[in-house]
């Protein structure tokens, strides 16, 4: 008899344990759920994932029937680094649909095993401009940095969503940003290919809004066009213009957002070459911010972005530990679920970030190696 697990307790989850509750050929011997408060149901015990032990249940196969796809890919993660490889998804619509799980023969059926589909990534940024009409002082992107205009290729961008969507299914947010990505005047085309390759993709334009006044027509159709939006960080230079901006956007009908002012940045780096690992786990900052540059997919924007500034930093990073971090988006031997796993794990430049969090005042000016560094890690 084959032993399953059903993960998630949702109306698929129970749907599925109420389909196979008499069979013959298939038994639900455990339910996992970390929110659900109920101890059993239908006599099968429930527990959190915290308290699954491999050991215990290897011989199980597990259903991971999670209506969100990104938590969905997230938990098959954190399932295969404990040592389950037999992971599946139920079809879609099981149980609105209500579909058979059992053919005539015992055997399951509407199921993918993970292996055979590609995850979805749930975030991932790219620079279409590395310069910044500001020069915050702190800025995580180093953009304050930059002394001359940088625009990525357009044709070396669809290279890279082309590659990415061989591996993702969907990126659920896919933000563009800089430096400020209205500097590019080809910002229209880089909205179009996300839509192109991410159909179901969240796009959002992240921009401190000072150039939004006097935004070009082209741009105002691909933004509606291609259902992006902006996300508009209120630095103090934007909140005196936030009128005229929000008057833009309302004759215009796109969709934005409006961060609250920006007052502070965060500090977060340590030169003194912190424990990496305990950095990771403990204080990391980054882990949701997957990035992409010149054709590879980074666990942050600090490892590409760092290794451009080291002069700055008088760092010493060659640059092919930059990359052995990352993933080559060209390489066909590495899966998507590969890529999520390695992004599951702390990367030598974790080295470079502090155990603690630090404040700086925002404001704009000559940029100072102590503008990034906790106090107290100096």
């Amino acid at each position: 008899m084959k032993k399953i697990i059903v993960y998630g307790l949702g109306h698929t989850g129970k749907y599925i344990i109420d389909k196979l509750k008499n069979a013959d050929s298939v038994k639900v011997v455990l339910c996992i759920d970390n929110f659900i408060e109920l101890s059993r149901i239908n006599e099968i015990k429930i527990i959190k994932e915290s308290q699954l032990v491999y050991e215990e249940y290897s011989d199980c196969e597990i259903i991971v029937s999670l209506a969100n796809e990104c938590e969905a890919a997230k938990v098959t993660v954190s399932l295969k680094s404990k040592g389950f490889n037999d992971i599946y998804f139920p079809e879609k619509y099981m149980s609105t649909a209500k579909l058979p799980l059992l053919d005539d023969g015992g055997n399951l059926i509407f199921l993918r095993n993970h292996k055979t589909i590609n995850p979805v990534l749930e975030y991932v940024e790219y620079q279409v401009a590395d310069e910044c009409n500001l020069r915050c002082k702190g800025c995580f992107h180093f953009s304050n940095l930059v002394t001359k205009p940088f625009h990525p290729k357009i044709d070396d961008f669809e290279k890279e969503l082309k590659n990415l969507s061989n591996k993702f299914s969907n990126v659920c947010i896919f933000r563009l940003m800089g430096g400020e990505p209205l500097l590019n005047k080809e910002l229209p085309r880089f909205i179009f290919l996300v839509r192109k390759y991410f159909p179901g993709s969240d796009i959002r334009i992240v921009t401190n809004g000072i150039l939004l006044p006097d935004i070009a027509d082209d741009l105002v159709q691909a933004m509606t066009m291609y259902n992006a939006s902006f996300f508009i960080t209120q630095y103090p230079p934007t909140i005196k213009i936030i009128d005229r901006i929000l008057n833009l956007l309302h004759m215009t009908h796109i969709n934005y957002y409006l961060e609250p002012p920006t007052k502070k940045f965060i500090s977060r780096m340590s030169f003194g070459e912190a424990d990496y690992k305990k950095v990771y786990e403990e204080s990391c900052y980054s882990k949701y911010c997957k990035f992409l540059r010149n054709g590879y997919i980074y666990p942050c924007p600090h490892v590409p972005m760092l290794t451009e500034s080291k002069d700055f930093f008088g760092l010493s990073i060659d640059d092919n530990e930059m990359k052995q971090c990352g993933v080559d988006l060209s390489d066909e031997h590495v899966s998507g679920w590969d890529i999520l796993n390695k992004f599951t794990k702390a990367n030598s430049f974790c080295r470079f970030c502090s155990l603690k969090l630090g404040e700086i005042k925002w404001e704009t000016g000559t940029p100072q190696i102590s503008d990034w560094v906790v106090v107290g890690d100096r």
